[in-house]
């Protein structure tokens, strides 16, 4: 999954195991505030939300720039969930105490 979006693979793991095909339909029906929600996840409404943004104002998107707004957002959370449940299962299961730890630490 390391060449689809290799953003991926520099952000924690999630909480927990998500299912990949939930995960698209809500990005592309909802866009980065549902995978965000889904997710449980300031990152994950940001990261595709900024991807989006800049193919916006680099290519002056017309029309049809919603769809393709929301294929990308789709096809975001397809492969973060995959890459997540993949390193959850090399893990066990438990996210690493190091990426809790940093996750948790802005909640107080």
């Amino acid at each position: 999954m390391n060449g689809s979006f290799p953003l991926v693979s520099k952000l924690p793991p999630l909480k927990r195991r998500t299912n990949p095909v939930v995960a698209a339909l809500v990005g592309f029906m909802f866009g980065s505030i549902g995978l965000g929600i889904y997710f449980r996840s300031v990152l994950d409404f940001v990261a595709p939300l900024v991807v989006i943004v800049m193919l916006v104002v680099t290519n002056q998107a017309t029309g049809a720039g919603w769809l393709v707004g929301a294929l990308i957002t789709g096809a975001y959370g397809f492969c973060r969930t995959l890459d997540s449940n993949d390193r959850l299962a090399l893990n066990g299961g438990a996210v690493p105490a190091a990426v809790m730890t940093r996750q948790t630490a802005g909640t107080r």
